[in-house]
């Protein structure tokens, strides 16, 4: 792991000659799996790890035995942004730009333009058919952080929100109300109205990685929303919010702390160098001090998922232990992996999809399902709905759109 804050002009230096080897029609590794094909689920992937606690957990839902390309289209900047799914479009978020895509075809059907740099995912609001944006202005004398609301129709701006002077990471959706973590406060939107802000939190740097800094990691970083807290990422651990005040519950300690996720069984949280599991109201319940890495956590049924730098984890809840794991041959950042009833898609050294549940032990790695042809963005959550996988090409500014074969 780099000392310095990682970029995505450091991602390219290292890609080498990744940036020449696709071509032509989608190949796909074939890991010989002889049961019955699914197909991706039809619903939404309205925010980062889907849903406002940050499972990435699509219930009922199952990865098709083989994949095949069904689109791909051009961005018309670098993909700093998770993909979202609404409404039968696709929306990312690029240096300056929306965009609107149509789930079926991959036609883009509006672009709007963005005052400054995304700061984190967009989220999407389907009751009011909006997309919420995150931008940080660095550059000019209204330098700070804002949320903007867009019709996810045509791409029109309805209203726009100064929310800090810094910068701002991932959005939260829930009934309605806009969650922002700022690198200063946590601050709570609801129609464009600031509702509460709970101020005094400090970005998250580190000497390992700075997320105040690098538009590459902020991407993913979002609070998890409960019906009546607010769990948030804060430096060297997690701090819970009344979710209608805005005033402290609590707070717990995390070395490095990242990103984290939300369960029935409890809060999930990990850090560059830890992963510990807490109970709703706090209190500790197991700790990891050798697992950890610049990633999110993601919950399924019965399971916990953590991306230990190069290697996927499968951890049970209830103690942490090592279920299985599996090497992805490259590092991944912030990116949260959809976790569907019979797979985790993780991007990595080709995006996999490896097998859950599958009872090999901590020793032996879990198994692939398949891999893609292409390196995929590991700072970007691959997005699940509409019948297809969505997964960032970063290596050619492209969004790539898997379904059934």
């Amino acid at each position: 792991m780099p000392s310095s804050t990682l970029s995505r002009r450091s991602l390219l230096a290292g890609a080498g000659g990744l940036t020449t080897g696709l071509a032509g029609c989608a190949a796909f590794e074939d890991s010989s799996v002889t049961e019955e094909s699914a197909s991706f689920p039809t619903g939404e992937w309205p925010q980062v790890a889907r849903d406002a606690t940050n499972t990435g957990f699509y219930p009922d839902a199952t990865v098709p035995s083989k994949v095949t390309r069904a689109w791909d289209v051009s961005l018309g900047g670098w993909p700093y942004t998770s993909p979202i799914v609404g409404s039968d479009r696709v929306f990312i978020a690029m240096e300056k730009t929306l965009a609107g895509i149509a789930a079926a075809g991959g036609e883009t059907e509006f672009e709007a333009d963005l005052p400054h740099e995304p700061g984190g995912t967009p989220a999407y609001d389907s009751a009011e058919s909006t997309v919420y944006v995150p931008t940080y202005d660095r550059t000019t004398e209204e330098d700070g952080a804002f949320v903007h609301a867009f019709d996810a129709e045509d791409g029109r701006e309805t209203w726009t929100r100064k929310v800090g002077d810094e910068s701002v990471y991932g959005l939260t959706l829930r009934d309605g109300t806009i969650y922002a973590r700022t690198s200063e406060a946590v601050v709570a939107l609801a129609d464009g109205e600031e509702v509460w802000r709970h101020e005094g939190l400090g970005p998250l740097a580190y000497s390992e990685y700075n997320i105040h800094d690098s538009l590459d990691l902020t991407g993913n970083v979002a609070p998890a929303v409960t019906g009546e807290t607010v769990y948030v990422p804060v430096r060297h651990g997690v701090l819970a919010l009344d979710s209608e005040t805005g005033e402290r519950r609590w707070r717990a300690d995390v070395r490095y702390a990242l990103g984290l996720s939300v369960g029935e069984a409890g809060v999930y949280a990990q850090g560059y160098e830890q992963f510990r599991a807490f109970a709703r109201d706090g209190s500790g319940r197991w700790t990891r001090d050798d697992v950890g890495g610049i990633s999110s956590p993601t919950l399924g049924r019965d399971a916990v998922y953590a991306k230990d730098g190069s290697r996927l984890r499968e951890l049970d809840p209830k103690t942490g232990e090592t279920r299985w794991s599996f090497d992805l041959r490259t590092g991944v950042d912030s990116a949260p992996s959809p976790v569907l009833e019979n797979a985790v898609i993780a991007p990595s050294h080709r995006a996999v999809a490896i097998r859950r549940g599958n009872g090999l032990g901590a020793e032996v790695s879990g198994r692939k399902l398949w891999a893609t042809d292409f390196d995929p963005a590991t700072f970007a959550a691959p997005a699940v709905g509409a019948g297809l996988l969505l997964l960032v090409d970063p290596f050619r500014y492209r969004l790539v759109a898997l379904e059934a074969a």
